[in-house]
């Protein structure tokens, strides 16, 4: 249902060194974890609305899941997609007034300017007559608000993913260029540092790539 990317210094890893990201370990060195996509039980606007207590009839000519849909029970026990107070405050006052969830939703980048990091959050909209809301994220460290980061090699990828990412406003692209990862503004001309806490080098490599459900 999705597709994760490993980022890491090019210091402190290669691609025959790469951490072990599914369990803990001590690990030297900085990397980042880029989850894109929607899990498994978020990966559509039916499954969000379910999450947040709103349960429609859809005319779907296909099961959400190949082994039968969840029951709604489930989603109550899984809770929010941001794990912050203040979106999910924002959402629930959104539904009160009659907004909508899009389709436009999943897992995206989201990069910490004062940081020099990259976090992964849950991308969202939801929308009325004209009026749109988007979620902004702060940085857990230094509070500044993130920004929206567009895993560019993703826009090649095959179905609705690509075309859900050509319809959100993104702040800056991510994209490897001659094996380094580059993080530029949306024209291209300031461009955006990662930072490696063990050893401050700047220069970070795409080390390997995954699915997960």
């Amino acid at each position: 249902m999705g597709k994760g990317y490993i980022i890491g210094c090019n210091r402190c890893f290669s691609k025959n060194n790469v951490p072990d990201i599914w369990k803990e370990n001590d690990t030297k060195g900085t990397y980042f974890n880029i989850s894109t996509g929607g899990g498994m039980l978020c990966f559509c606007k039916e499954q969000l609305e379910k999450r947040y207590g709103i349960n429609k009839n859809y005319n779907r000519k296909h099961r959400l899941l190949a082994m039968g849909d969840p029951p709604e029970e489930l989603y109550k026990q899984l809770g929010s997609v941001t794990d912050d107070m203040t979106i999910n405050n924002i959402i629930y006052e959104n539904i009160k007034n009659d907004f909508e969830f899009t389709e436009n939703l999943g897992n995206l980048p989201y990069y910490c300017e004062y940081c020099k990091n990259l976090t992964v959050k849950f991308y969202f909209q939801m929308i009325k007559n004209n009026n749109i809301y988007i979620p902004e994220y702060k940085c857990i460290n230094c509070k500044n608000i993130l920004q929206l980061t567009c895993p560019t090699w993703e826009k090649n990828q095959w179905g609705s993913w690509s075309e859900r990412l050509k319809q959100i406003k993104f702040k800056l692209n991510l994209f490897d260029e001659n094996g380094i990862i580059k993080i530029k503004s949306k024209n291209n001309k300031k461009e955006m540092k990662l930072d490696c806490k063990e050893c401050n080098n700047n220069v970070f490599i795409l080390l390997g790539s995954y699915f997960y459900d």
